[in-house]
């Protein structure tokens, strides 16, 4: 069923009217099998933002979950690739992870449950939890890196949410600057302006190890039964209680946050 949905990402500039069907519900993943290891590690790091391109859909035909209308964090194909949101802090991971290759470092991202009439509706949920497995210096490198049916899956050129800009549109902006829109597909939701900041800016990311809750059931609030968060944290309380933007996001330590975790199928 067709209606004026918009696109959204991160900055705002690329919105624009598409299709509800220009969405997915957000896909399990591989799981966290580092993650109780990891957080043991005193150089760990976590860091935590909110996404508004995820919403909760209960109608239309589809089943009922939290879905993606954006490409800032995208869950297509095996590997989970954020490129193309939170460009600071892709910045700083990537810094970071050149000092101290074998930091590990995870990015957790907050979500709200808005529609959503179960009566743990109010729960700060975890959309999603990942561990960095590589950051990249430009997409051209991780358009190397990654299997090419999953780069065919996150192609700028074939999926209005992709993420990915392949080598011959990265060659094309350094050669003249620009890019044709006629090059992305049709209704790309960075076809106008976006994709130049993408291509200046971005230190992409992919993740392999990474879970979601497309349920909305695992939050971080005290009063949900399958929470990660203990309500004896006044700190992490505080941190979730009024969301608010982070270009960086909310770092933490990863063995700060034992305390806060339990295995919630992660």
């Amino acid at each position: 069923m067709k209606s004026n949905t918009v696109i959204r990402c991160e900055s705002g500039v690329c919105s624009r009217l598409g299709s509800s069907e220009v969405s997915y519900r957000l896909p399990r993943g591989r799981g966290l099998p580092s993650l109780y290891k990891d957080i043991r590690n005193k150089e760990a790091e976590i860091r935590f933002y909110y996404i508004d391109s995820v919403e909760w859909v209960d109608g239309e035909g589809r089943k009922p979950g939290l879905y993606q209308f954006g490409c800032g964090l995208n869950l297509m194909g095996r590997y989970a690739t954020l490129c193309t949101c939170k460009l600071k802090m892709l910045k700083v991971i990537h810094d970071a992870i050149e000092r101290s290759g074998k930091r590990p470092i995870y990015v957790a991202v907050l979500g709200d449950t808005k529609g959503r009439r179960r009566s743990n509706s109010k729960i700060t949920p975890l959309v999603f939890l990942g561990k960095v497995e590589r950051s990249f210096n430009s997409f051209l490198d991780i358009w190397k890196y990654l299997p090419r049916s999953v780069c065919y899956a996150k192609d700028v050129r074939r999926h209005k949410l992709g993420d990915l800009y392949p080598p011959t549109l990265v060659r094309m902006f350094q050669k003249v600057g620009g890019i044709s829109s006629s090059r992305f597909v049709e209704n790309f939701s960075h076809a106008k302006e976006s994709y130049k900041k993408d291509l200046q800016q971005s230190k992409p990311v992919v993740f392999k190890e990474w879970r979601t809750w497309p349920e909305a059931d695992v939050g971080f609030s005290s009063k949900d039964s399958r929470s990660v968060a203990s309500p004896k944290s006044a700190t992490f309380k505080k941190m979730i209680a009024v969301p608010r933007l982070s270009a960086y996001g909310w770092r933490y330590s990863l063995i700060d946050l034992r305390s806060l975790m339990h295995r919630c199928d992660l």
